[in-house]
């Protein structure tokens, strides 16, 4: 996971603020959100920052780090998946 957190930190510094972040599970990583925003003619910047393993355990942390800082208009929030097996 903390490589996880060095990659989108080292993207949110290319990111713009005000766009809409997906938080998921690592399932939510594949979601092709150039694809929807193209086809759709979304207008906001999408971002995925979705991890494997994330949980309610380190939902908080992980946001601090790696959704905050891009300061999101939107998020789409998909957690609690992992908890049922912890």
């Amino acid at each position: 996971m903390d490589n996880e957190i060095k990659l989108y930190q080292s993207l949110n510094n290319l990111a713009t603020t005000d766009g809409c972040v997906i938080f998921g599970d690592a399932g939510d990583r594949v979601i092709p959100l150039a694809e929807l925003k193209e086809t759709f003619e979304l207008p906001n910047n999408f971002y995925n920052r979705s991890f494997s393993g994330l949980s309610l355990i380190n939902a908080a942390d992980l946001f601090d780090q790696c959704v905050a800082p891009l300061a999101p208009k939107d998020i789409y929030l998909h957690i609690g998946q992992n908890d049922l097996s912890l």
